[in-house]
Formats: structure tokens, sequence, C-alpha cells
């Protein structure tokens, strides 16, 4: 029928076969007869790199940026960046290795040029000490914002709603300690104080209301818990390695660790 012809031409229309693939016949039948087409397929195979080879290279670039701009590479302000840019860089230039046609050369050796002068310059861009010394400020006027919205006594606005004056205790979470984590301390255990915090900070703010509801009270449990943080990381946080924590661990650093800057490219 004629209604079937148009249905079938509609499908093939819209699945993109090319009009030779097909042919109607003539007759009352309207049989359709397939060509058959063979199309070579080509599989591209993304080069990866193992966890072994993956470790080498952080290994090797964090030797570089140690004898290029005298840090490590967690003192760099992008060190993920950095990492995944030799990644990339090792990528293409195995691409290049196998690239037979001159156009894919062309354009694999123009992104190399492009990726290699960049990373030029990302390996070269140290935390400034005016930079550090700014997240500081940071992290002392929010300690100074969360009092006066804890206490009340925020310029222009008496009276304020509970949920501005909750807001005040978890200032210290969301801005503070992120703050002091985002200069990248060199001490190691200035950084033990501070995952510390960054872990039981939030734990103290959700249990402390099953006791007290009082902004004040929390706000000062949660300038406690960063003191006792840094008093445990000054005694005991030299033996600290992060790397050898366990897994769990690990991951709440990762996955807590949206404003330090310390996700170094790791890939697991």
């Amino acid at each position: 029928p004629q209604s079937m012809l148009r249905t079938i031409r509609f499908l093939l229309l819209i699945s993109a076969l090319p009009s030779e693939c097909f042919n109607f016949g003539t007759n009352s039948h309207k049989r359709i007869v397939f060509k058959r087409i063979s199309k070579p397929v080509v599989i591209t195979r993304r080069f990866a790199l193992t966890e072994a080879e993956d470790q080498a290279l952080i290994k090797r670039v964090t030797n570089e940026v140690l004898t290029e701009s005298g840090v490590s590479l967690d003192q760099l302000i992008n060190p993920s960046k950095v990492i995944n840019l030799e990644r990339d860089l090792v990528r293409l230039r195995n691409e290049l290795s196998t690239a037979k046609n001159s156009d894919d050369i062309t354009d694999i050796e123009r992104k190399i040029d492009s990726k290699e002068k960049t990373l030029f310059v990302e390996k070269r861009s140290v935390m400034r000490d005016w930079l550090k010394q700014l997240f500081v400020a940071q992290a002392a006027l929010s300690v100074v914002i969360a009092g006066l919205l804890v206490y009340d006594q925020f310029p222009g606005l008496p009276n304020l709603d509970l949920s501005l004056r909750v807001l005040g205790f978890w200032l210290i979470w969301l801005f503070a300690i992120p703050s002091l984590r985002a200069r990248k301390p060199s001490d190691s255990r200035e950084k033990t104080a501070l995952n510390i915090a960054f872990l039981l900070s939030p734990i103290v703010t959700l249990i402390s209301p099953f006791y007290t509801k009082d902004p004040i009270v929390i706000y000062w449990l949660n300038i406690l818990t960063c003191l006792l943080s840094y008093g445990y990381g000054y005694l005991f946080g030299s033996d600290w390695d992060e790397s050898n924590q366990p897994q769990w661990l690990k991951f709440l650093f990762k996955a807590l660790d949206f404003g330090s800057g310390k996700e170094r490219g790791m890939r697991k």
C-alpha cells in the first residue's frame, strides 16, 4: 500500500541511510530490495596510562617543578592542571608516533605546541606571599563576621533572623578553614591541623543543636575545635602522611576539599 511505502521511506530518511542502499520495485507488490554496503569500521583506541605510569609521571613532574621553581608541586596555583597537561602531552605524543595522515600530524603538533606553552606558564605559577596573606585576611574577616552574626550585633541589621545567626557559626567551616587551607601551608603540622579541623567542624556543628540551641555556644565550639586541631597538629602532626591514610579518609578529603586547591590530579 502507498501508506506503508511512505512510512518506510520516512524511516529510511530519518535513519540517514544513503539512497544507494535501497531500490523500490515497480510491480504491484512494491517490493523493497536492499543492497549490501560494506564500509570499513575504524576503531580508535584512546591511549591511557597505567596506574604505575601515572604515579611515575606525577613523581617526575614533582621533581621538575622543584628544580625549575624551587617549590613543591602543591605550592603551585593549579597543580592539577599541570598534571593533566602532562597526561595530555603523553597521549598526544603517542598519537603523533602512530599518525600517518599529514593533516593529522599537523593538527597533533599544533596541539602539543599549545599545551607545552600553557604548561611552561603553569609550572611557574607559584602562590605568592601576598596571596597567602589575602587568604589569611579573608579567614580572619569571616571569623569576625560570623561572630557579629551569632551575637546579633551586625551593623545596620538589628534583630537578625535565626537563620542568619545559624549561618554565622557555619561560616567557620564554609570560609575560615577553607581560606587557611587555600594558603597551602608548607608546614606539615599546620596541614594536619587544618585537615582535622575541616573534618571535625561540620560534625560539631551538626551534633551541637541536639544539646544546645544557642548560636553563640555553637560558634565557640567551632572556634574551640579549630584551636584543639591546631594543638594536635603541632604536637603530633609531623608524623601525619595523607598518602598513608585509610581510603575512606582520603575520599573525605577529596570530597570536601572544594576550596583549598589541594587537588593534585591524582587518579585512582
